[in-house]
């Protein structure tokens, strides 16, 4: 049976040209029968390499007997699913294996996904013995179904009546059922150009040509420069690379103007049977030092003043209020409308992600909400203690110390926390402190949210247009954006965390705008809703829009099948010290 597959497997194929690599199966154990297939491969077909992960799986070397070991010696590949990045470093050089590494599966890209492929690929660079690896998968697979009340969704494991599934496993591609591509694919797409532009230290930008025979005759390498919003200058570089090589690009110089920043599009010259002429390749952007003239602030010092419960303060066209029991800001209001719907609050939760459940090896993450002795992160609280307020230097400052911890009082952050409300109306929030060092997990974000009434035109500036995440932002290109909450584009059909934007300089809302540098997001659903609903259509709406303003939101991972955590460096971590300021301007 074994051979009759494989055989009609050759036969099938044997002449097609996308056919490079031959494969024994997936997942189904390995023998001698097994072993007598790649023989027969190799003697028919000595063009081809062979490939079984399966001879690898779940055994030492030093446990195989004595046929298996010239088994898996004569393999073609050092064949791997799912390994952490640190075990990959480690895997060339062994002498009783292949020296070329291949992973034939990786980055499973299940729900928000395919955090760490820029990772993984700067492994693969290191060394011509890594021979790349093989996102699983492609698609989602669900069918398109209607509810009672002729919603449709997509239904996948127990929508069908059926009590043995997998749930959401099958949902666990790039593209959506229907092929709208999600921002896996992008990302995946941006690491896996023939091309990659980057800047080091000094300053100096290089190109890349990562293409194995073709030089860049056919491509064209265009440089933007933007600033207060508008195109600046526009210029084709030219550029001559042969394959492999690297070249230095030119840099623009600093420019006038708030906002300033420079892109390199890649671009096709001429159009193919799968692209038109223009169609861009790949695009990576970079901040510029833009010359700013700094305007005096003249304005009068702030009106600060305490009655019962409250301290309020009036400067220019705003009036914050702020409670004296919890120090927390509840009241903002601009030309005498208020903008919150809900005071300001602390939030250190987000509706988990395919990955976040997924952590088998270490379960402790999915337990965010389910540790019964550490409690539920989903409705942690901040207690502000030993609140001051006076007028000085021409602001009016309020502050204290912090700990914001989940209902079973256990400590998420502790530290200090300052308001500055300055004579024209800015309100400057500014918090250091550190996370807790005995927390058993890392943690999911941190930051702020403002439930707003009316958010109107959402406008950032930052990187876009689809959701990015500090481990998935390759895709993304610094500019000037308009945001939708809750964007379909952005969703998934097992609801999740969705629609965040790192590093982003600045938000404008209806009488409103948010500076620094955070992650950010604007939703109308119920985070906890989101969070347990099995589909989209079940996630309850809030009647307000909320804006999340965070200092870190932690990287996505894609390991919901392999059950790592996503890199170290890309996780808000027990202990870690933090100084989180943001400033909210009136309009």
């Amino acid at each position: 049976m074994i051979h009759d597959r494989q055989e009609r497997m050759y036969e099938n194929f044997k002449n097609c040209s996308s056919v490079v690599i031959w494969s024994l199966g997936n997942e189904s154990g390995w023998g001698r029968n097994l072993h007598r297939e790649y023989e027969y491969f190799k003697s028919v077909d000595p063009t081809r390499p062979v490939h079984y992960e399966g001879c690898f799986n779940r055994r030492t070397y030093e446990g195989l007997s004595n046929e298996e070991k010239t088994f898996v010696r004569n393999m073609d590949f050092r064949s791997l699913m799912y390994p952490t990045l640190d075990r990959l470093k480690t895997e060339l050089g062994a002498p009783q294996y292949p020296a070329s590494v291949v992973l034939c599966e990786y980055s499973h890209a299940m729900g928000n996904s395919c955090g760490d492929l820029m990772a993984y690929d700067d492994i693969f660079q290191s060394d011509p013995r890594y021979m790349g690896g093989f996102i699983w998968e492609w698609c989602d697979h669900a069918l398109r179904l209607t509810d009672e009340k002729g919603e449709t969704y997509f239904g996948y494991g127990g929508d069908f009546g059926d009590k043995i599934n997998l749930y959401n496993f099958c949902m666990d591609g790039t593209v959506s059922p229907d092929r709208h591509p999600h921002s896996n694919l992008l990302e995946a797409k941006a690491v896996f150009a023939p091309v990659r532009i980057r800047k080091d230290e000094a300053g100096a930008v290089t190109l890349w040509n990562r293409y194995a025979f073709s030089d860049l005759s056919h491509l064209e390498v265009v440089l933007e420069v933007y600033a207060d919003g508008t195109l600046q200058s526009r210029k084709i570089l030219p550029v001559s690379a042969k394959a492999g090589e690297q070249v230095v690009l030119p840099s623009p110089e600093p420019v006038k103007g708030a906002d300033a920043y420079a892109v390199y599009r890649v671009l096709r010259k001429n159009g193919t049977v799968w692209c038109d002429a223009g169609f861009e390749v790949f695009a990576v952007s970079y901040p510029l030092e833009g010359k700013i003239e700094r305007v005096e602030n003249t304005a009068p010092a702030p009106v600060l003043t305490e009655s019962g419960a409250e301290y309020t303060v009036s400067a220019g066209k705003a009036r914050y209020t702020f409670r004296k029991d919890t120090g927390l800001l509840t009241g903002l209001a601009v030309d005498g409308e208020e903008l919150l719907a809900a005071p300001l609050r602390w939030n250190c939760f987000r509706a988990m992600t395919d990955n976040d459940v997924a952590r088998r090896k270490d379960p402790v993450t999915a337990r965010w909400r389910q540790d019964f002795s550490w409690g539920d992160l989903a409705y942690a609280q901040v207690r502000i203690c030993n609140l001051s307020a006076e007028v000085r230097d021409g602001c009016a400052v309020i502050s204290g110390s912090f700990r914001c911890a989940t209902p079973g009082a256990r400590k998420v952050t502790e530290g200090t926390v300052e308001y500055r409300v300055w004579g024209d109306g800015r309100l400057e929030i500014r918090q250091t402190g550190a996370f807790n060092p005995a927390a058993p997990h890392w943690f999911p974000r941190y930051g702020y949210v403002l439930p707003l009434k009316d958010p109107g035109d959402i406008r950032y500036f930052g990187y876009g247009p689809r959701e990015c995440y500090e481990d998935k932002c390759h895709h993304a290109v610094l500019g000037h954006y308009r945001y939708l909450p809750d964007d379909p584009a952005d969703q998934w059909e097992k609801p999740q965390e969705s629609g965040s934007r790192c590093h982003t300089r600045w938000v404008k809302v209806k009488g409103l705008s948010v500076e620094g540098d955070f992650s950010f997001a604007a939703s109308r659903q119920d985070p906890v809703s989101r969070d347990e609903a099995r589909h989209l259509h079940g996630v309850a709406t809030l009647d307000h829009t909320e804006l999340y303003v965070d200092y870190r939101m932690s990287g996505v991972g894609s390991h919901s099948c392999g059950g790592q955590h996503p890199e170290e460096r890309y996780r808000i971590n027990p202990g870690e010290v933090f100084d989180f300021t943001v400033t909210l301007i009136p309009q």
